[in-house]
């Protein structure tokens, strides 16, 4: 485990330095600088949305083929036999494809828009779609196949850090003057282009941008298995990532993009709390796929189980963390339209928490030979989450759209852990995320007895200081996971080495 921990603990950091200076831009700036009544706020959201969907279906499900058959492409001397380049020339290719639906797409959404509302940004700057989901959807390969070589801190620092301060200069430079709207819609498109750039320099870099292997054999061998592999993944892939933003297109449609502006705002809180979740599937996916080729069922339960004490300690310190702040958040906001967002948060992040909970559910059951269910359950899912945010939405607005997502994730998480168990009788529950709920349930409670302290920003930090403390303290005290009391025990070390 040592690469493992090694690459996790870098990808964490990464991460919440991303989280950090997301929560910057996404609540600080875009909310105050971005114009929420006349669409600016949901057209910037909403465009990165619809670019990342067609992204993954550009790809046509080759990055998680990469993941599952990298462990028998593995030659460093042969160039990979080419998995790279192959991924490269199909990801391309079916960029070309999405491209083209989006143009197909394009008066239809025109005509709603016209029909609907005036003035729509969306149908105004639509095009801007077609270089975000080509660049994307290489960004998204790329890193796939940086995965499958256990680099994923790399790849994480220019996704979370690097991509986000550029964002951040982009949208200074418009509260400056400097550029009008136009000017900057186009230049957020060519800063979330960039990452396609910045990925390829970094690959080639680090020595593993094989573009001229020295041998084809195994791709000759497992190329039509790779995207047979693909097309069933891309397929159930896609209609969970739809199912995650159909509540933002729905939204889109029934209520605008100020609707979308004030939901997907809420809704950034939420996947902040998946990213160590992300960072530990994504340097664990490699070893999931190398115990389906040695059937090491008994490691792979262990490491289930491992993960999933993992990630839920995390959400219910971030989830509950927030949710003792809120009022402190949309001070911070200041536009008071944004605290209608109160129980968006509450259903997405309870949802979030459960998906985090179940561990690797989703990746054990993609890399296995049963993957051909994933695309079963995934349309299920599509079906019901498409019929509740169309009953919902018109009556509790994006109240609807919270609960419709909640439903049918837990509902989609619930199915996959039980067909995981089925199949090879493995879980990732434990009587340890019981110690953990109710550590973080009564920090939470603990934080009601505490006033408010003069300003927001004071009360924010002092808050956020006692709650991390008490839960912190009773997770250590209790020693729920081996592998948070390894870090702590670290930490005395170094501060005593320090003091």
């Amino acid at each position: 485990m040592g690469i493992v921990r090694r690459q996790s603990v870098l990808a964490t950091t990464a991460s919440y330095l991303g989280g950090g200076l997301g929560f910057v831009n996404k609540v600080v700036l875009f909310t105050r600088i971005l114009n929420l009544d006349g669409g600016e706020l949901g057209l910037a959201n909403l465009l990165i949305e619809i670019a990342s969907l067609f992204a993954q279906f550009a790809m046509l499900g080759i990055g998680n083929s990469t993941l599952r058959f990298f462990p028998y492409f593995e030659d460093e001397k042969q160039g990979h036999h080419g998995i790279l380049i192959f991924g490269l020339v199909v990801t391309l290719l079916g960029s070309l494809l999405a491209v083209g639906l989006l143009y197909l797409f394009q008066d239809d959404i025109a005509r709603f828009s016209s029909w609907k509302r005036q003035g729509d940004l969306l149908v105004e700057y639509y095009a801007y779609l077609f270089p975000l989901v080509g660049a994307m959807a290489v960004a998204y390969l790329l890193t796939a196949y940086l995965r499958s070589r256990y680099r994923i801190a790399g790849p994480t620092f220019i996704r979370e850090v690097v991509l986000k301060l550029l964002v951040t200069l982009t949208v200074t430079a418009y509260a400056l003057d400097w550029v009008d709207f136009p000017r900057f819609v186009a230049l957020y498109t060519l800063v979330n282009c960039s990452l396609a750039v910045l990925m390829l320099a970094y690959t080639a870099w680090t020595g593993e941008l094989h573009l001229f292997p020295r041998s084809w054999q195994r791709l000759r061998q497992y190329a039509l298995p790779m995207l047979r592999h693909g097309l069933y993944v891309v397929l159930g892939g896609l209609s969970f990532l739809l199912v995650l933003k159909l509540d933002y297109f729905m939204l889109y449609f029934f209520e605008g993009l100020k609707a979308v502006g004030i939901y997907t705002t809420i809704a950034y809180f939420t996947i902040v709390m998946e990213y160590p979740y992300r960072a530990l599937v994504g340097i664990t996916s490699p070893q999931v796929a190398e115990m389906w080729k040695n059937r090491d069922i008994r490691g792979m339960h262990a490491l289930y189980k491992r993960t999933s004490l993992l990630t839920f300690l995390v959400a219910m310190l971030l989830f509950c963390g927030i949710w003792i702040n809120l009022d402190n958040i949309f001070a911070l906001m200041k536009n008071p339209e944004f605290a209608t967002g109160r129980y968006v948060f509450l259903l997405l992040g309870g949802a979030r928490v459960i998906h985090m909970l179940t561990g690797l559910n989703a990746t054990i059951l993609v890399t296995s030979r049963a993957f051909r269910y994933d695309l079963l359950f995934n349309l299920l899912l599509l079906l019901l989450a498409f019929g509740l945010n169309y009953w919902l939405i018109p009556r509790y607005g994006i109240n609807g759209a919270a609960l419709a997502t909640a439903i049918s994730m837990v509902a989609y998480n619930l199915l996959r852990v039980g067909f995981v168990y089925a199949l090879e009788r493995i879980h990732p529950f434990s009587w340890s995320l019981l110690a953990v709920l109710g550590v973080g349930v009564g920090a939470s409670l603990v934080n009601l007895l505490i006033p408010f302290m003069h300003h927001f920003l004071l009360d924010m930090v002092l808050r956020s200081l006692i709650f991390a403390l008490l839960y912190g303290g009773a997770i250590l005290a209790l020693g729920i996971s081996p592998d948070v009391q390894a870090f702590g025990s670290m930490l005395l070390k170094k501060m005593k080495a320090i003091f």
